[in-house]
């Protein structure tokens, strides 16, 4: 399992910071689809901060869509759309917008 290395660097508060640099592991692949975080405790430990902390940044990512609370088992990283669409056989093409005729979409 990969380490949070994290120095408490900016503005903000902490819990954002530290969800901040997780979304960032995220999105850098450090952390990939499916992989469990770290357990509250042991990032609390390890980057000397409360566990309130850790579990707040965990639920800010957890609000924001980028991971997702298995209780009791932990946190875990969501599929991204990336990776939802090469699942799905979706091309990103197809997702673009086009026009709609308002009146034809409703059969009038």
């Amino acid at each position: 399992m990969p380490t949070i290395e994290f120095e408490p660097i900016g503005s903000g508060p902490l819990y954002e910071r530290l969800a901040r640099r997780l979304a960032g592991l995220v999105d850098r692949g450090t952390f990939r689809t499916g992989e469990r975080l770290p357990s509250i405790r042991g990032p609390a430990r390890d980057l000397r901060v409360g566990v309130n902390t850790v579990r707040e940044a965990y639920a800010l990512l957890e609000d924001r869509g980028i991971v997702e609370a298995r209780p009791p088992s932990g946190f875990y990283v969501r599929p991204r759309l990336p990776d939802l669409l090469a699942d799905s056989g979706i091309s990103e093409g197809s997702l673009r917008p086009r026009p709609v005729n308002v009146r034809e979409a409703m059969g009038r």
